[in-house]
């Protein structure tokens, strides 16, 4: 048996594909890979999808793989004073909240994020509002740039409002984000641990990440590293069969991060679904079996050196065992991939084990006893009416019940009769009540009012009885939304 070694330069400058179906052994390589470059003290990111890589931390315990170490001349080893994991879930299990810098992002950094595309005039509106909001404010956040859209008098500006929304409210965003510098240092392993986080979120995050360590990489402030990306499928699709935000930032590496010390390492098990352009930049490939026949053609379409014969081969390899095709090699080679020090945390789970099919019954569920005959009985009530509703609405409640407009206590009731009431004067029922509720805040407060400040106080019953010098009531009108012509009340 000969060893096989492979070039760290070339790994790390030239980018490296690992392709495998599912279940055959591509994280496992990855692993292995990994533990000989943290060796070597070499920077890493890893976009963890699955939460798998955590477990690099961990020696490997199992009595199988432990005689097979022997055979490669390794030991059981961890590498926990290498890794640090992130995730951009605030999960308290000891994994670093990883959040990314929010302030001062541009209009084509913005559009870059959006997961539905604006039109000519939606992105006008955004690169003037930006604009606009920067001769004003030296540092702005997303909220800024709604508030500022909002301002706007382009009819063009609610699809824009919306899609600011959902980007800012995916919670990853934060005045200063987590620093590349700490994400990237010598013989530092940073998984960003992907697990739980919804697909979307993981889309916006990867493409952010990827700018930010590709931005900070060509200005040096980083040292040269190896950006691994598991499932990448999901995160540069091929055209026409998905979309993702971060698959233009990961073209760009692919094609110029050899030149700045990125390297790109992508692994899947979907040839078929990965933008070949990715997979033709890559120089070391690292082909684990394959029986998918899209994914066959596309492997042997991208790859290079590879002919129909290698086709067959790629299907009959054993779990174990690669091809690897380029890193200055003339002609593919099968290897054997050694056994990991660490803990593979991609392992299948075992659903049926240690019991015989045989003696497998199946039990009969017991009948409950038919229920008993109750009358029913009102729900009790609590006196807390407040208990299912916003603050808002409890202080559109207090300021209408003081005004003399209401007499119920039900924040629901009140914010029912003021919407059809706010409808039948055409007046915009959200701005309706939330002057109200800007009352209810600043003036009307549940206890000691400050009635003297308060622009509504001489229509107000609760003010007037409760002021020394009597005074007559006045009209109730006037006062921006405030026009009431009727005297019914709830």
């Amino acid at each position: 048996d000969l060893p096989v070694y492979l070039n760290i330069d070339s790994l790390v400058q030239k980018h490296i594909c690992i392709l495998a179906k599912t279940g055959g052994g591509k994280s496992y390589a990855c692993g292995v890979l990994i533990e000989e470059l943290l060796k070597k003290k070499i920077p890493l990111v890893i976009i963890d999808t699955h939460g798998e890589y955590i477990s690099l931390g961990k020696p490997n315990k199992d009595k199988k793989d432990t005689k097979n170490m022997e055979k490669f001349g390794i030991k059981p080893n961890d590498y926990s004073n290498q890794i640090v994991g992130y995730s951009p879930l605030a999960q308290g299990d000891g994994t670093t909240h990883l959040t990314l810098n929010g302030m001062n992002l541009e209009g084509r950094e913005i559009l870059d994020l959006l997961q539905a595309k604006l039109s000519g005039p939606q992105i006008a509106v955004l690169y003037q509002t930006i604009k606009e909001l920067k001769e004003f404010k030296q540092v702005y956040s997303i909220r800024d740039i709604i508030e500022a859209v909002e301002r706007t008098k382009s009819n063009a500006r609610w699809n824009v409002i919306a899609s600011l929304e959902s980007l800012d409210s995916i919670g990853v965003f934060s005045e200063k984000g987590t620093s590349t510098e700490e994400l990237v240092q010598k013989g530092k392993c940073s998984i960003i641990n992907m697990r739980g986080v919804p697909p979307d979120i993981q889309d916006v995050v990867v493409a952010r990440l990827t700018e930010e360590l590709f931005k900070d990489r060509k200005a040096g402030k980083i040292p040269p590293f190896l950006f691994v990306v598991e499932e990448a499928h999901n995160y540069c699709p091929e055209h026409g069969i998905g979309h993702a935000v971060s698959s233009s930032m990961l073209r760009t590496v692919a094609s110029e991060g050899r030149k700045f010390g990125m390297g790109l390492c992508v692994v899947s098990q979907r040839p078929a679904k990965i933008d070949k352009n990715i997979i033709s930049q890559c120089n070391t490939n690292i082909i684990l079996k394959v029986t998918n026949p899209n994914d066959l053609k596309a492997i042997i379409q991208s790859v290079e050196g590879l002919t129909s014969q290698t086709y067959d081969e790629i299907q009959r390899l054993p779990i174990g065992v690669a091809l690897i095709s380029g890193a200055s090699i003339q002609i593919p080679i099968l290897v054997e991939i050694r056994t990991r020090e660490t803990d593979h945390g991609g392992k299948s789970v075992t659903v049926f084990k240690d019991i015989d099919p045989s003696e497998y019954k199946v039990k009969m569920p017991k009948m409950p006893p038919p229920p008993s005959r109750q009358v029913a009985t009102p729900p009790q009530n609590n006196g807390n009416i407040q208990n299912n509703v916003t603050e808002k609405a409890i202080q559109v409640n207090r300021v209408a019940k003081r005004l003399g407009w209401v007499t119920t206590d039900d924040p629901d009731e009140t914010i029912k009769f003021l919407s059809a009431e706010a409808e039948e004067m055409k007046e915009n029922v959200y701005k309706y009540l939330e002057s109200l509720a800007q009352l209810g805040g600043n003036f009307c407060h549940k206890e000691n009012p400050s009635c003297l400040q308060c622009p509504m106080a001489n229509g107000c019953r609760y003010h007037i009885s409760h002021s020394k010098k009597s005074q007559p009531q006045a009209q109730r009108h006037g006062l921006g939304l405030f026009k009431r012509d009727k005297s019914k009340v709830v």
